[in-house]
């Protein structure tokens, strides 16, 4: 290479390109400073939230997402199922004896009688499917519950 030039002169002002550079580092340092302190002070308050009051709650419903699905619980429900069958069967037999009754048939009648014991059967298979719905309803119930624990834990969903 060769040019026989020399090197330009050092601009004045370099110095002074220095310094300026220098105080806006400084500044920028301050403000990020700033910044930093405040986004520390709101993700204090947003931890100490978390622990006292989400993680309670969080632990009370997973506590009742395990236990929702008790043996007691799926019990009532099936007594309140066939509770329920019970006084419709009921309801349904007392409108026959009146219809019946109103139309000049005697309740007492073989005739009407076995058509009520077909009924009574019709009304066991009822209750016994109504139980069965009602605990699977209530195992499906915590089975709901328990996904929304999980999910509710997924940290990697929040956003």
């Amino acid at each position: 290479m060769g040019g026989g030039g020399s090197a330009p002169e050092p601009d004045k002002n370099i110095g002074r390109a220095a310094l300026k550079s220098a105080k806006t580092g400084e500044a920028m340092l301050a403000w990020m400073q700033d910044q930093a302190a405040i986004t520390n002070e709101w993700a204090a308050d947003d931890r100490a939230r978390e622990v006292e009051v989400f993680r309670p709650l969080q632990d009370a419903f997973i506590q009742e997402a395990n236990t929702w699905d008790s043996a007691a619980r799926k019990n009532e429900a099936a007594q309140q199922a066939v509770a329920d069958v019970r006084q419709q069967t009921a309801n349904a037999e007392a409108g026959r004896v009146r219809q019946a009754m109103a139309m000049g048939i005697n309740p007492n009648s073989s005739r009407f009688m076995a058509a009520g014991r077909s009924a009574a059967l019709d009304a066991g298979l009822a209750a016994a499917g109504a139980q069965n719905m009602s605990r699977r309803r209530v195992e499906q119930e915590a089975e709901g519950k328990r996904a929304n624990a999980i999910n509710m834990g997924d940290r990697k969903s929040v956003v």
